[in-house]
């Protein structure tokens, strides 16, 4: 069970969350309610609003952190976990970050991105830095739907718990 803390939005298939560990801000996770870890075992139902709900997660993780891009992966390795997504939000200065570290290419690309955000920003990291990271960031993603959910199309398909 996702705590509700850390909660951005919700539909009858999905729930969307800040990533539980990590203290790179705006990490969210795309779960499936369905006790499945295969997109293929997916109801129709499922599958046809998941689309909408990755574009509302990557026009959220825009107007809230304003990233050079955002990128997705379907990692499912882990036993036990729904189907999950990973939405992270790419800043020039992650890119730099990387760059600057021996192990990754001078241009990184989405594999490096992701190795280098879970090395760097979700082992072994100090539970109240953990706290404080996501609490500030689920506020910062929650301030924008607020401010500007006449203009996202969460309402028709998300609930929001009012918090």
């Amino acid at each position: 069970m996702i705590p509700s803390e850390l909660v951005v939005f919700e539909n009858d298939h999905w729930i969307v969350n800040h990533r539980m560990n990590s203290t790179y801000a705006g990490y969210l996770m795309v779960a499936s309610k369905s006790e499945v870890s295969e997109l293929s075992a997916l109801c129709p139902n499922s599958l046809s609003s998941l689309g909408l709900v990755l574009a509302e997660v990557e026009r959220l993780l825009n107007r809230t952190f304003a990233p050079q891009k955002v990128i997705f992966s379907k990692l499912g390795f882990s036993k036990g976990f729904n189907c999950h997504f990973h939405a992270v939000p790419i800043s020039e200065a992650l890119i730099s970050e990387i760059r600057q570290h021996g192990s990754y290419t001078d241009e990184p690309d989405g594999n490096d991105v992701m190795l280098f955000i879970n090395r760097e920003y979700c082992e072994n990291q100090d539970p109240e830095i953990v706290k404080e990271v996501v609490s500030e960031s689920v506020a910062r993603i929650r301030k924008i739907i607020d401010h500007t959910r006449d203009r996202l199309c969460l309402d028709a398909f998300c609930k929001f718990t009012q918090r």
